[in-house]
Parts: C-alpha cells; sequence; structure tokens
C-alpha cells in the first residue's frame, strides 16, 4: 500500500460553512449541499463537492475557475498549488503508517476532500493533504532490521522472558489475538514484580527513560503500528537504530515501542497509557 502524491494547481472553493447538525457521512449529503450551491458561477468539475478547510474552519462548495460574483451566505477559500498526499476515503485508518513510510511531511493546517455520487449511487471520496518532500525525515522503509529468521526468533525469546502469554487462559486468549489478529498491544501482558522469572519492573519518567536509553548508544526496537497495515509491516522484524536517533524522530511512525538490546536483560516500554501506578515508561530487568 503506498502512498499517492500527485501535483495540483490552485484550487479555489466557493462555499457554505459546514453544518454541523448534518451527518456528512450521510447518503444524503449531496442532496443536502447542492441546493445551497445553485448560484456559485464558473464551476469546475460540477459532479463534486468540495470540503476545503484550514484554521478559520470548514466550508462545503464548489470548485471554480476564477472568481466574478460570491452567492450571498457564501465564503471563499484557496489552497496554493503544490503537492498533495491523494487518499481514498478506505485509507484513513492507514494514513499514518503510509506516510512513515515516504520522506514526505503532512501539513496538517489545511486540505481539502471530494466527493462525488456516480450513476448507481455509490459515493467515491477522496482525501488530499498538503506535503512537503523532506530526505532527512525517517522513512521507515529504510531502518536497519536484522534477518529475518534471527529477528523472529530473537523476538520470541524477548516475549518469552519480558511478558506473561500463558499463565491463564484470559493472556493466551489475548497473546493469541495479538499475534494473529493484530489487535491489542503487547505491552498490556508485560510481566509485573513478584514473579517466578526473576524480573524487576520499574515505572520511569520519560526523561529519566531517555537517559537510560542514550546510555546504552545502539539498540534494537520493535513497535505497534498505527493500523493492521503498520502492524503486518512490522510482524517478525527487529530493527537496530542509534538510540539517540530513535528518540529524536519514533513520533512520526509509533506511539508505544518495545526497546531492548542482545543481552535480553533489560527492555525499556513506550506505551500511551499510563499502567496501574500511573507511569507510560516502564523498565523491566531481569535480576
Amino acid at each position: 500500500m503506498r502512498l499517492e502524491i500527485c501535483k495540483l494547481d490552485e484550487v479555489i472553493v466557493i462555499g457554505v460553512p459546514e453544518d454541523l447538525n448534518f451527518d456528512s457521512h450521510d447518503d444524503d449529503y449531496a442532496q443536502f449541499y447542492n441546493p445551497r450551491l445553485t448560484g456559485i458561477e464558473h464551476v469546475l468539475e460540477p459532479e463534486k463537492i468540495f470540503e476545503m478547510w484550514d484554521s478559520d474552519g470548514t466550508i462545503i462548495g464548489k470548485r471554480v475557475s476564477h472568481i466574478e460574483h460570491i452567492p450571498d451566505g457564501c465564503y471563499v477559500k484557496t489552497i496554493p498549488a503544490g503537492e498533495f498526499a491523494k487518499l481514498h476515503k478506505s485509507q484513513l485508518q492507514y494514513e499514518l503508517d503510509m506516510f512513515a513510510r515516504t520522506n514526505y511531511i503532512e501539513e496538517m493546517s489545511y486540505g481539502f476532500s471530494t466527493k462525488e455520487t456516480k450513476k448507481n449511487g455509490d459515493t467515491q471520496e477522496f482525501f488530499y493533504r498538503p506535503v512537503q518532500y523532506s530526505p532527512d525525515v525517517v522513512n521507515t522503509r529504510t531502518i536497519p532490521s536484522l534477518e529475518k529468521d534471527f529477528s523472529k526468533s530473537l523476538k520470541e525469546r524477548y516475549i518469552s522472558i519480558f511478558y506473561d502469554v500463558e499463565s491463564c487462559s484470559f493472556r493466551r486468549f489475548v497473546y493469541n489475538r495479538y499475534i494473529t489478529q493484530y489487535q491489542g498491544c503487547l505491552w498490556d501482558l508485560a510481566r509485573f514484580n513478584n514473579n517466578d522469572k526473576g524480573i524487576v519492573r520499574e515505572g520511569m519518567s520519560e526523561n529519566e527513560a531517555e537517559t537510560f536509553l542514550l546510555e546504552k548508544g545502539e539498540v534494537l526496537v520493535f513497535w505497534e503500528g498505527f493500523s493492521t497495515f503498520g502492524k503486518e509491516m512490522i510482524r517478525d522484524k527487529v530493527m537496530k537504530m542509534d538510540a539517540k536517533y530513535l528518540l529524536e524522530n519514533y513520533g512520526r511512525f509509533t506511539i508505544d515501542m518495545y526497546i531492548f538490546d542482545e543481552t535480553l536483560t533489560w527492555t525499556v516500554i513506550f506505551q500511551p497509557e499510563e499502567d496501574e501506578d500511573g507511569f507510560e515508561h516502564i523498565l523491566l530487568r531481569v535480576v
């Protein structure tokens, strides 16, 4: 699944403010807005309804070639020419993982989408995000990974040491769902203190976790993808990265990750939710 990048000319839209009382996912979207847009002139792509947003809000309307008259109750928004990521509505759930596999950075402050109702009644919807190419940004496709079979066996050993995936039927169920259906997160199964595996668990602040990792230099890491697509891309992979580089860039491709080294005597877990003790950064050590 690749991110489609296209070059577009300036897009000018005349339209009405978004009506928040109307469900934009409703099948009658076009029937609701079209009668309110009949006075717009010089329309391009008349079969489409444009939704355009920026920091000042959202309008629903028609794309025009130029502005000669603005009907009462209508407003104008313009997006400059440039490069855009084009995503079908069905791809939105994979958007963050798709961007992470490129050198493109998304401009979040503005964008637009188009809706077109086909003759068979189906609605085709695309979203356009302005982007900028950056050669220095992390592209997950270029991060070095260990050899596939070694990665898989190392990951299995890592999980067997630091995670409880078999002490009860519930944990077996959660782990099986995690590895077969890409649902849930591994950190839910991390071991606690006072267990027969000799693992000590410590909560850390973000600064403490970063200081600990920076002392390690090069580390091994894998993470949870933002979507099933992202999870599939990292499955059975273990990456090797400089700790400083990882800490500066991981927010581009994950919010939860598992960091360790080949000794398998420690791991630091970054998770987006607090554990029972109120920590989002966890250190597990073998004693």
